[in-house]
């Protein structure tokens, strides 16, 4: 097996389904007044992997909210604007 077959980027086994589990819609709610998150214009997400929790905290930041994502691997990235993207273009429909 070559090296880059061998090469599994940061939390490859992490992002499925199971994952939007982990936290419910009102503890995120609860904890988003708890931090003031309605005052909060931008945020940053830093090894965002594939946007998981930048599409999360959507619903309960201000609609006016930036989330901007950075993570190490370019696949996670282009796979989080993909979805942002997705998001995006349901919401306006």
């Amino acid at each position: 097996m070559s090296e880059s077959e061998k090469y599994k980027p940061h939390s490859a086994d992490y992002f499925n389904e199971e994952r939007n589990f982990w936290w419910n819609q009102d503890f995120l709610e609860l904890m988003g007044k708890r931090w003031g998150l309605e005052k909060v214009s931008t945020v940053l997400d830093v090894g965002c992997g594939i946007g998981h929790w930048g599409q999360i905290l959507a619903d309960i930041l201000p609609l006016n909210a930036k989330v901007t994502g950075i993570d190490k691997e370019a696949q996670w990235v282009e796979q989080a604007s993909e979805r942002a993207k997705a998001l995006m273009d349901a919401c306006i429909r």
